[in-house]
C-alpha cells in the first residue's frame, strides 16, 4: 500500500510543478547550435551558451519568450511576437532578425521585414540591414549589408568594430575554454572572423590579428595573453 501511495504523490507533485510551472526553458553548452520550432510555426535557432523561456499555455495569446545569450529568429505572420532580454524588448509580427544580449553587449540586427527595440532608455525601429548596438559606453544604430543569415550558423563567428571582450566571451562560449583577460584593454575594437570549429585557427584569428602573443595550456582549455 505504502509505495503505491508513494508513487500517487509522486504523480501529483509532478503535474503540481507542471500545471504551476509550464514554461519551457531550452538551452545550449559550449561550441552547440539548436532549432527550436515553436507552436505557431515560428523559428529560434540558438547559438552557443544561450538559453531561450516560453511558455507554450499562453503562446496563442501572446507570443513571446525570455533570451539570454545570441539566437536567430525567422517569426511567422500573427499577432506581436516579443523577445525580452536583460537590456530590452525586441517586438515584431513577422520578419528575421538576430540578438545577441551578452553581459556588456547588446546587438539587433534585422535581416526581413521590421523590428522595434525598446531598451530602458530609448526606443528604435530597424529596417532590413539596419542594426542597433548597445555596449557598455555607447548606444548606436547604423545599416550594413547583411546574409541571408548570421555567420555563426555556419560555424564562423563574425565581427565588425566589437569590443574586444564580447569576441572573448564568443571565443569561450564555442570552445569552453578560459581566456585570462587580466592584461587586456577590453574596450579595443575588433573586425574579423573566427571558425567555430578549429581553435587553434580562432585562436590566431583573434589575437594574432591584434598583435598579441599567447600560450594556450597543455589541455587546451586554457589562453594566456602574455604580456
Amino acid at each position: 500500500l505504502f509505495p503505491v501511495l508513494a508513487i500517487a504523490a509522486s504523480i501529483l507533485i509532478i503535474f503540481g510543478l507542471f500545471f504551476y510551472n509550464p514554461d519551457t526553458t531550452i538551452s545550449t553548452g559550449h561550441g552547440e547550435m539548436l532549432t527550436v520550432d515553436l507552436p505557431d510555426g515560428s523559428q529560434v535557432m540558438l547559438n552557443a551558451m544561450s538559453q531561450v523561456v516560453s511558455n507554450k499555455k499562453d503562446w496563442n495569446a501572446q507570443r513571446s519568450l525570455d533570451l539570454t545569450g545570441e539566437a536567430f529568429f525567422k517569426v511567422t505572420n500573427g499577432n506581436t511576437f516579443t523577445v525580452h532580454t536583460k537590456h530590452g524588448d525586441i517586438t515584431v509580427l513577422g520578419t528575421q532578425f538576430n540578438v545577441n544580449a551578452e553581459e556588456s553587449f547588446f546587438e539587433v540586427s534585422c535581416y526581413e521585414g521590421k523590428v522595434k527595440v525598446k531598451s530602458a532608455t530609448q526606443e528604435k525601429i530597424l529596417v532590413k540591414n539596419q542594426i542597433f548596438r548597445s555596449t557598455k559606453n555607447t548606444q548606436q544604430d547604423f545599416s550594413s549589408q547583411l546574409q541571408e543569415k548570421p555567420t555563426w550558423i555556419d560555424d564562423t563567428s563574425s565581427f565588425v568594430s566589437v569590443p574586444l571582450i564580447t569576441v572573448i566571451q564568443e571565443l569561450e562560449d564555442q570552445y569552453d575554454i578560459n581566456i585570462d583577460n587580466s592584461n587586456l584593454k577590453l574596450d579595443i575594437l575588433y573586425t574579423g572572423t573566427f571558425p567555430n570549429d578549429n581553435l587553434d585557427v580562432a585562436l590566431r584569428s583573434v589575437f594574432s590579428t591584434l598583435g598579441m602573443n599567447y600560450r594556450l595550456s597543455e589541455n587546451r582549455k586554457d589562453v594566456m595573453i602574455e604580456k
